[in-house]
């Protein structure tokens, strides 16, 4: 109470704190259907083609990621909500936003019939639910449920998109670099990681006493650069090799590659200087030479 008698004006309550409004994620799934004239009965569904459908799924959803460790046992959340006379309605639930976008992503790659950019594991995984879908004869249609209740349908996977380009080998003469990993071998092999490739190439070798010798002389220096003069594969898809038989062998130079190709840069990259347009050059040469 004050002096005056009177008592103090009340304090208005504090203001209630905003309420902390959940994020939700959308839900996503596939909606499989009949393609043509043909039904997805329950009664051909068998346990082992769903499960095949859900590793497909997996699959695809697990974009690899080199600065992300690899987990083990990592689940995703499924529910499978209905299943009636026709169709089939896989939905997916997840806390992990990275999923929502890795599935939207190959739902556009589907709806753009452009694979290209998706990794070759996320491919394989449509590729295997292709297969899948194939067996049933029917069509997946990639849908996203979005929290305010909207569906949105971003593309559909039929049996005849071709999602695994057709790999085509190519192969002759050429010389390499690459780290010798491994020798032996009862049939002589060389495992080399060429440069500019990550996998291991198994090289072979032809049974003569200089290459044997060039063999001994690698398998004495492993984790050494050779320069290598033979037969090469290469794969058209990822223009690497992927097959090499060796005709030659030599250590590189004691050098490294990287060292090697920063000397010619320095001596050689003067002459290069004044060409404006690489295809204008190439076509002087080419019409010089006729």
């Amino acid at each position: 109470m004050s002096e005056s008698g009177q008592l103090p004006p009340s304090q208005p309550p504090p203001a209630p704190h905003p309420a902390q409004v959940e994020q939700r994620l959308p839900s996503f799934g596939i909606y499989v259907e009949g393609d043509g004239n043909d039904g997805v009965k329950p009664s051909t569904v068998n346990i082992g083609d769903l499960a095949d459908a859900l590793g497909a799924l997996e699959k695809a959803l697990a974009k690899p990621d080199p600065d992300v460790p690899k987990k083990r046992n990592q689940q995703i959340p499924v529910s499978l909500t209905t299943i009636k006379e026709g169709s089939l309605d896989l939905r997916f639930e997840t806390t992990e936003q990275v999923l929502v976008r890795q599935f939207e992503a190959c739902a556009r790659a589907i709806s753009a019939d452009v694979f290209d950019p998706l990794a070759d594991s996320v491919r394989r995984g449509l590729e295997d639910l292709r297969s899948v879908l194939g067996r049933w004869r029917a069509k997946a249609t990639f849908r996203v449920w979005n929290p305010d209740g909207s569906i949105r349908d971003i593309g559909t996977l039929r049996t005849s998109a071709n999602i695994l380009p057709v790999s085509e080998e190519i192969f002759g003469e050429t010389e390499a670099v690459g780290t010798v990993f491994d020798v032996g071998g009862k049939e002589p092999n060389v495992h080399v990681e060429f440069v500019g490739q990550t996998k291991l190439v198994k090289c072979s070798l032809p049974h003569n006493e200089e290459i044997i010798k060039a063999a001994r002389k690698m398998g004495a220096n492993v984790y050494g650069q050779f320069r290598l003069k033979g037969i090469a594969t290469w794969d058209t898809r990822t223009g690497e090799i992927i097959k090499f038989s060796i005709q030659e062998a030599e250590e590189f130079g004691g050098v490294s590659v990287e060292q090697a190709f920063a000397e010619l840069r320095s001596q050689f990259s003067s002459s290069f200087n004044s060409i404006e347009s690489a295809d204008d050059y190439v076509a002087r040469l080419r019409e010089d030479s006729q």
